[in-house]
């Protein structure tokens, strides 16, 4: 083989390992930008299904004093129906209001 071919095929391979390094670089790049994106809607998604069971937790509460405004109002026996529903406000929505916050906002898992 002459010189001339083996320092043509040296800058050749020099110009294709340059290429792949090049290639390996944008694909790190492109799995960053990735995975901050995946990170990016995590947190959104998570912070939709908080707001969404804290609304609901605020409508319930809401309707709660609704309700026992309207029965004070109309001088119907409306403490029991309100204890009732004070008692199922503290048994059913608050734990799992607890459950979903501690679960989205807890500590970080790795």
């Amino acid at each position: 083989m002459p010189s001339g071919d083996l320092a043509a095929s040296d800058q050749t391979l020099e110009a294709l390992l340059a290429d792949a390094q090049a290639l390996e670089k944008r694909n790190v790049a492109a799995a960053d930008t990735a995975d901050e994106y995946s990170k990016r809607r995590q947190a959104d998604d998570r912070s939709h299904i908080a707001l969404i069971v804290i609304w609901l937790f605020a409508g319930i509460i809401g309707g709660l004093l609704v309700f026992t405004l309207i029965g004070m109002v109309s001088g119907f026996a409306w403490r029991e129906p309100a204890d009732f529903m004070l008692e199922a406000l503290k048994t059913l929505v608050l734990p799992v209001l607890t459950l979903v916050l501690g679960f989205y906002f807890g500590s970080s898992r790795n």
